[in-house]
Parts: C-alpha cells; sequence; structure tokens
C-alpha cells in the first residue's frame, strides 16, 4: 500500500523564495479580476488553514470581491457529509450570484423562460462560517 503523504510526495514541487511568490495567488490578488469563493476546513492537515486566511485579508485589502467560507472541523477532502453539503449549496449561491448567463433563444421561444438573475446587482458576502 503506498504511503499518502502528500507533502513528501509533492516535495520537488514545493516552492519557496522567487518561485514561490511568481506563482502564489496570494502575491497577485490585486490583479483578480473576478469574484473568488475561498472554502476552507479549520481542521485540514494537507493545507493550514492559515493560508486561506492570509488570502481572505489580502483579496480584502485590495478590495476584491470575495466569499470566504470556513468549515468548523471541516478536513482537507469535505469528508464530512454535512460540510461537503455545505460547500456545494455555498458553490451553488456563488455561481448564481456571479455568472451571467445568456438565455439560450430556443428555450425562450418554447418556454418563454429567462434567466432573471441580475448577478450585478447583488452585494458579495465577504465571510462566513458554516456551521455542521
Amino acid at each position: 500500500i503506498q504511503d499518502f503523504d502528500l507533502v513528501n510526495r509533492n516535495r520537488d514541487r514545493i516552492q519557496s523564495g522567487d518561485e514561490l511568490r511568481a506563482n502564489s495567488p496570494y502575491h497577485h490578488a490585486a490583479a483578480f479580476s473576478i469574484p473568488i469563493l475561498l472554502v476552507h476546513g479549520d481542521r485540514d492537515t494537507v493545507v493550514d488553514v492559515e493560508h486561506s486566511r492570509e488570502m481572505a485579508a489580502q483579496l480584502k485589502l485590495v478590495d476584491k470581491s470575495f466569499e470566504y467560507i470556513e468549515q468548523p472541523g471541516g478536513d482537507h477532502f469535505l469528508s464530512g457529509g454535512a460540510q461537503r453539503r455545505a460547500f456545494y449549496a455555498a458553490m451553488g449561491e456563488f455561481l448564481g450570484a456571479h455568472l451571467r448567463l445568456t438565455p439560450n433563444r430556443d428555450v425562450v421561444a418554447e418556454t418563454g423562460m429567462t434567466n432573471s438573475s441580475d448577478a450585478a446587482s447583488r452585494t458579495p458576502v465577504e465571510s462566513r462560517k458554516v456551521v455542521n
């Protein structure tokens, strides 16, 4: 059975110094042009939750549209059913708020239905905690 240790398995890809600065989204937050959804479990043993907290702080500092959800008891893999359901619900809300869908003309002609959501009028949520 193979040892599943992501850090040791990817040690040759771990970056530092100039290489880390060039590739880390934290250092490029000011260049982001789309809303960001960050979701992190506070019990993640693969990536420390502090990384997402720092990213959220950086996005706030440079006045970017984002939502940060920290899942109490959540791990890296969204193993808990409640956390996974909360994540999918939050992702659906986020995408619904930020995607601008163009109605298919054939569907509109057949059903009379159009996309009535106006993503531009919605205010993004900066941060929230999702409970189990």
